[in-house]
């Protein structure tokens, strides 16, 4: 089915005056807690200007943990082997799940609230394809691969009683659960995506659970959509449950030849020989799809007034999923927050700022201070107003 024409509606006034949310990265792969780290100040959008033929490999996400691992020689399959004995990913269910006894939403709420958040977006789903919340929806290859525990409801539960939107991430083009290939190159991870009739199923039934379920006011998609997903239909159907609701840019379909190793190849190799002529201030964006309310830079920003609405996101450090191998150095200081925020709104964008808890459901001290400096600093400059 092809996308209709863009939606004639306005920017609900919930959205257009928020300039600060919050992202969260946690799942199964916050048990390892593991991805090579970057110099400090160095992030994704150095990573593929540089050594893009390496991104698999060295790309400092410690959610890309369950497609790193299966890269002969790379620092986290050397570190899976020697520290969880090349057992199955699928063995961090079991240990993230036993770990969530005292995981406290409304504390998270709470600290998001106090720094000035007006929306969190949660990681119901990411790549790995494990769902934290009980999905009725059955899966396709992995029964059970999912949370017993219903995170997503508690803590949306828990940011709207403090006064906040809560919106759902959901990785629509890839899902490794389902249809894995080693991601090495940037152009692999549209031709990792599933092709089959049954993904389509489950992902297209899943986002509708998510909106029945949550009544979302933001969805968020990841890496595209399988060719045959309708995004005008998905779109008409969340604003009808959800009025003000708004999506993002990420939803594309699979870009041409990349299903093939041969078409893989080369559009890998022209990427590789663009990618170094781009400049260090050009924002990333890895979507652009013609529905979309907002567009979203990643670890990157205009540098000025652009026409369109836009969400720069990114983690306090080189990553989003907790990674136990960054240290100070590695992440944003107090004023760097700060003045990056300024940055980001003084020019009419808005931040999206991503905590990575640890498996047992604690943000890291680290980041937490981090969210209460940045509070202080919103709420002096209100103040001042």
């Amino acid at each position: 089915m092809a996308d209709a024409s863009p939606l004639p509606r306005q920017l609900p006034k919930w959205f257009a005056d928020a300039d600060l949310g919050i992202f969260i990265h946690w799942g199964p792969f916050a048990v390892p807690a593991f991805a090579p780290v970057m110099e400090p100040g160095r992030s994704l959008p150095d990573l593929l200007r540089e050594d893009p033929r390496h991104m698999g490999e060295r790309l400092p996400y410690s959610e890309w943990y369950r497609n790193a691992m299966t890269i002969e020689g790379s620092p986290t399959a050397t570190h899976h082997a020697k520290v969880w004995n090349n057992s199955p990913y699928e063995d961090f269910q079991d240990i993230f799940e036993a770990g969530l006894d005292d995981w406290d939403p409304a504390s998270w709420a709470r600290q998001f609230a106090r720094t000035g958040a007006r929306y969190v977006v949660m990681v119901t789903k990411h790549h790995d394809g494990y769902c934290l919340w009980p999905t009725e929806v059955a899966h396709p290859t992995r029964p059970g691969w999912h949370s017993r525990r219903d995170l997503v409801g508690e803590l949306a539960t828990a940011v709207r009683n403090e006064g906040m939107r809560f919106g759902v991430y959901y990785s629509t083009g890839l899902d490794w659960s389902i249809h894995h290939i080693p991601i090495r190159q940037i152009v692999d991870s549209p031709g990792c995506t599933p092709r089959s009739p049954a993904y389509l199923v489950y992902m297209t039934s899943q986002l509708h659970e998510l909106v029945n379920r949550y009544e979302p006011s933001v969805v968020w998609s990841d890496i595209g959509t399988p060719k045959g997903f309708d995004v005008a239909e998905f779109k008409n159907y969340l604003v009808d449950r959800v009025p003000d609701a708004v999506i993002n840019d990420r939803w594309d379909h699979p870009v041409p030849g990349s299903g093939n190793p041969i078409g893989r190849r080369i559009l890998n190799g022209i990427f590789a020989a663009l990618s170094p002529r781009s400049r260090p201030d050009q924002p990333f964006y890895p979507g652009r799809h013609a529905l979309a309310d907002f567009r979203t830079p990643e670890f990157s920003w205009p540098r000025g007034h652009v026409d369109f609405v836009w969400e720069t996101t990114r983690g306090m450090g080189s990553g989003f999923g907790h990674n136990a191998m960054e240290t100070d150095a590695h992440r944003l200081s107090s004023g760097e927050l700060i003045s990056l925020y300024r940055q980001v709104t003084g020019t009419g964008g808005k931040m999206l700022l991503n905590v990575g808890p640890t498996a047992d459901g604690s943000i890291p001290p680290a980041e937490s201070a981090l969210l209460e400096a940045l509070g202080n600093a919103i709420r002096g400059d209100q103040s001042s107003d």
